[in-house]
């Protein structure tokens, strides 16, 4: 019977810390040979880069070979692989439209991991994955639902797996407990990291915080600060102003800064970032000026594809047209031209169509997005909630509007998982009626994190 560990916990308990530190403990019991691997998947690209970097050792230290995807690109590999047990001769390829062309067969993800789960079930398949991958490490399996579970499932089957998961940091609605439920049934070896004494931070207010969060209880003892700020129609969004650059001028000296939102659709958030390009002068001595940080605020980077196409004609590409692409001297876009005169070559055609030209396009800027693009070096980030889950910041700002359109169990999931992503200090700014903190006492979800004996306490810098 294959192995299978599971580490659950609350962010920052230690859960990827204790997969490597077990799989230091592993990799040594057995002689490994040069085709095998260990293999890690995550749901996100974002966890995957994170995680690769915390595999280095593997390779440096025990001269084992490693490799790091989300399960989405991992099932595409096998299923190209072994489609030939489906009777499916064509490459296959994802696409939101289903089609064929003579050489390819785009499908939906859906349909790519229905046909990996098939796949999963043959036994020449399974003793391809225990050859190849003898320890297979699944991140986020808090969001592996549907068939993304099922393939974990039948990679069980195959090899040995260990899993890290917090179920409060899955932000599907309605909530799945699918997964667990699969783990506590199969009897796995599974340890509750909550009293490991491992974690991310040492700040003890985010800690308890983010316990209050998960539990849905209030606990007494100091929390994070919260700062509730006046800012709607005909309001005035000064307090918020404030705390803003306040918060960014005592954080910069101390890391990088992410300021995190549920929604970029706010007239609260958009203008407390637009506030970021003024500057703000004491009143009292020292009549300190601290900002502007517009300069200092940087984006996620991704690509913007359709930036790259607004000038380029809708018809198709011949040899010529995809050369003179080249001589954009745009990486992107030279990287795809390059990919097409080798098609235009090899099927020894004359043109590719527009549609066909774009898919290109898309797969190479996800590539350069997600392997060749350097992690943003900003010192300060905006990005969503989703956008930050499983990354860590050493400071993070949360600005939280008036109106977020979710229920209690989500709010509570989405406030966690923003103060989670901070390793050393994070604040909290609300949008509100008032600035009282014992007014905003009275709400559903910031009752759990706001103690009515320690107001001064929370309100202090």
């Amino acid at each position: 019977m294959n192995r299978v560990v599971v580490y659950t916990g609350q962010a920052g308990t230690g859960k990827t810390f204790s997969l490597m530190k077990l799989l230091s403990k592993i990799i040594p019991q057995r002689e490994w040979l040069k085709f095998e691997t260990v293999l890690a998947l995550t749901f996100m690209n974002g966890s995957r880069k994170r995680l690769e970097s915390n595999l280095k050792f593997v390779k440096s230290e025990f001269k084992v070979r490693y490799e790091c995807s989300t399960i989405d690109s991992f099932a595409l590999s096998i299923l190209n692989r072994f489609r030939s047990y489906l009777n499916i001769n064509k490459l296959i390829l994802p696409n939101e439209v289903v089609l064929e062309n003579s050489y390819e067969s785009f499908m939906s993800w859906e349909m790519i991991r229905d046909l990996t789960i098939q796949l999963l079930r043959f036994d020449s398949v399974k003793i391809f994955i225990s050859n190849s991958y003898p320890y297979i490490i699944i991140d986020e399996f808090q969001d592996c639902t549907g068939s993304l579970l099922e393939i974990v499932k039948q990679l069980s089957n195959s090899t040995n797996l260990l899993i890290a998961s917090d179920q409060f940091q899955q932000l599907s609605d309605p909530e799945n407990l699918e997964g667990m439920k699969w783990i506590t049934e199969s009897q796995f070896e599974h340890y509750d990291l909550n009293s490991s004494g491992v974690k991310r931070t040492t700040n003890n207010k985010i800690l308890l915080t983010a316990t209050c969060l998960r539990t849905g209880t209030l606990i007494a003892g100091p929390k994070i600060c919260i700062y509730p700020c006046p800012g709607g129609k005909g309001g005035s969004f000064y307090l918020a102003e404030y705390q803003l650059k306040a918060n960014i001028h005592y954080n910069l000296a101390h890391g990088n800064i992410a300021i995190i939102s549920p929604t970029q659709n706010s007239s609260f958030i958009s203008k407390l970032l637009e506030s970021l390009s003024k500057t703000y002068t004491y009143k009292k001595p020292p009549f300190k000026t601290i900002g502007p940080y517009n300069q200092l605020l940087g984006s996620e980077g991704y690509v913007d594809i359709n930036e790259l196409v607004k000038d380029l004609p809708k018809g198709r590409f011949t040899k010529n047209g995809l050369k003179d692409l080249k001589r954009k001297n745009i990486f992107i876009l030279n990287r795809c031209a390059e990919r097409l005169l080798k098609r235009l070559s090899m099927r020894n055609i004359e043109s590719i169509s527009y549609d066909e030209f774009y898919y290109v396009l898309q797969q190479t800027a996800h590539t350069y997005d997600n392997f060749y693009r350097s992690e943003n070096k900003a010192r300060i980030i905006f990005t969503t909630i989703h956008g930050a889950k499983n990354r860590e910041f050493d400071n993070v700002i949360v600005l939280w509007p008036y109106k977020v359109s979710s229920d209690l169990l989500q709010k509570r999931k989405l406030l966690y998982n923003a103060i989670t992503r901070a390793k050393r200090n994070v604040v909290v700014l609300v949008q509100h009626k008032s600035d009282d903190l014992q007014d905003l006492a009275h709400d559903d979800l910031y009752s759990l994190i706001i103690n009515k004996s320690i107001e001064d306490e929370s309100m202090n810098l």
